[in-house]
């Protein structure tokens, strides 16, 4: 397979971009910008995504130069060459850097960024034939975090892909837990499915737990630290807590409008580090609403709250397990960094600007400093938050946007952000549908050295730091045409929902396999791709 990114006229409508003024030069890389943080400054879903019911953040024209730029070819060429520009530019200053910097496993001096199945000694490549070779050579070297990491290389699962699980409904996410030994989903039907995941080749299932029947869906689910207890939200203004224990049926419903926020729903929510906070992102029209929510469950209410966002949070995470900073991703297209110690009012601690469409999800690499998103726009990036800008500034970088990612493709040539502060970007994959994921992958086996996300149309892409693709994992010869033609489920982007959309991925924490939770039609499906040499 290629490792090139093609930017054919096909991946420019349908798999990739960043939206590009035709008058925007280059973007400029942040990266030597000092942090910005200015503390002293004082829809609902008519069918699980976002509403075009809620107001527009402006009456624009953006999407008609969308669709102008589509049909005028001398533009498109114009377009489509700043795209290059960008996208080399980021991949010198960012991508090769990131892969040599040691914050992502064995630097790429030792060996090279594509050599999946081989190092590099002296200069030269050297082909490692199997697990069993790499396993022979890591008892041999004195160095053991080298060779783990090299080890890791190998530990990429390729197109082989086994059906764990199928459900009656779509599966909304679907991960593993810390150490791989549980693993839990939420499906449409409300219903949170955990498993006992210490047999890789068969998940057997410990708990199924029948949520409260709501609207369209669960939002989210997250599993504690210590695997004591599953948080899961849905399009209400509460988050329920459900033990772990297959003796224990108690759950407990966190009411996070208790204090009259005018929280109508909430998209995402994440455990922290020690278990006793939850942090939430809700439902918000404007940026007086308090979209972004952290719960004191031992205490069993809101302790803070913030606004600032102007369009619901899909996403929300700590930046690492011990960190007072908080991410939040939203519909407004700005990626927020909040320090908890002085979480409340409208002003972060600073914006991440580079995106322009909405977020779908940020996953952090746990170190406090890089996280990863995945937006509207067709593209996953990963961040410096060092590289954020004061909240002042990014509302002159404020954009526009008419595209509703539920009624279609992308619509015409991308166009880039002037001033992204993003440090690489991942093309190719489609987040199209529903709320597309994306992560890094494990820091065991892999040294966090590849970016991995679903697709809308049923694959599950792996990219290297650098951009380009490691593999591309597709569902839809294992998911095969649906037997049960009478429930397909209409969408007016694809009328009959036929055709296969993976909206979450989980790679396992030491073991080189990836979990896939894909759909197709009404029927929801776990897939293992695992590694094939």
């Amino acid at each position: 397979m290629s490792n090139a990114v093609h930017y054919d006229e096909e991946n420019l409508n349908s798999d990739s971009s960043n939206s590009m003024d035709e008058d925007s030069d280059s973007v400029e890389l942040l990266t030597s910008r000092p942090l910005a943080v200015d503390y002293n400054s004082n829809d609902t879903h008519s069918n699980g995504n976002r509403s075009s019911d809620r107001p527009r953040y402006h009456a624009s024209t953006i999407f008609q130069q969308f669709i102008h730029r589509t049909h005028n070819p001398g533009q498109r060429q114009a377009a489509l060459q700043k795209l290059r520009e960008h996208d080399a530019k980021q991949r010198k200053n960012g991508g090769e850097l990131l892969a040599k910097s040691g914050w992502f496993g064995e630097p790429d001096g030792v060996y090279g960024q594509h050599d999946v199945f081989g190092y590099r000694k002296n200069g030269r490549r050297h082909e490692i034939s199997n697990i069993a070779s790499n396993l022979r050579e890591r008892e041999m070297s004195g160095n053991y975090r080298g060779s783990r990491n090299k080890l890791g290389r190998s530990f990429v699962p390729k197109q082989h892909a086994t059906k764990m699980k199928q459900y009656d409904a779509e599966v909304y996410s679907g991960q593993f837990s810390e150490d791989g030994s549980l693993f839990y989903t939420c499906t449409k039907d409300f219903m949170v499915h955990l498993y006992d995941s210490t047999d890789p080749d068969r998940f057997q299932e410990m708990k199924a737990i029948h949520a409260v029947a709501g609207q369209w869906t669960l939002t989210d689910a997250n599993l504690s630290r210590d695997k004591s207890w599953l948080a899961y939200s849905s399009l209400t203004p509460y988050v329920t807590l459900a033990s772990t224990d297959v003796y224990n049926d108690n759950t407990m419903a966190l009411n996070f409008n208790e204090s009259k926020l005018g929280i109508r729903c909430v998209w995402s929510v994440r455990f922290s580090g020690s278990g006793k906070e939850i942090v939430a992102g809700s439902s918000a029209d404007s940026e007086e609403d308090r979209s972004i929510l952290l719960y004191d469950i031992e205490r069993q209410k809101v302790i803070d709250s913030a606004g600032g966002h102007y369009g619901d949070v899909n996403a929300v995470c700590f930046a690492d397990d011990g960190s007072n900073l908080l991410i939040s991703g939203s519909d407004d297209m700005s990626i927020r960094v909040w320090d908890r110690r002085t979480l409340h009012g409208e002003m972060a601690a600073g914006v991440l600007v580079g995106h322009t469409e909405g977020i779908t999800y940020v996953s952090p690499k746990g170190d406090g400093r890089y996280l990863v998103s995945n937006g509207k726009d067709q593209c996953a990036k990963v961040w410096d938050i060092r590289t954020m800008v004061s909240s002042r500034a990014a509302e002159d970088t404020r954009l526009d946007s008419e595209f509703d990612y539920r009624r279609g493709n992308y619509p015409g040539v991308p166009r880039l952000h002037t001033k992204d502060s993003s440090v690489m970007t991942y093309r190719g994959h489609k987040v199209l549908r529903t709320l597309i994921r994306c992560h890094f992958s494990p820091p065991s086996n892999t040294g966090q050295r590849y970016i991995y996300s679903g697709s809308a149309d049923g694959r599950a892409h792996i990219y290297n730091l650098d951009g380009s693709v490691n593999q591309i994992l597709d569902a839809s010869e294992i998911i095969g045409q649906s037997r049960y033609r009478q429930r397909r489920s209409y969408s007016y982007t694809f009328g009959y929902d036929a055709t296969p959309c993976t909206r979450d991925v989980s790679w396992h924490p030491y073991l080189p396999n990836i979990i896939s939770s894909s759909w197709r039609d009404d029927y929801g499906y776990l897939l293992k791709h695992d590694l094939l040499e």
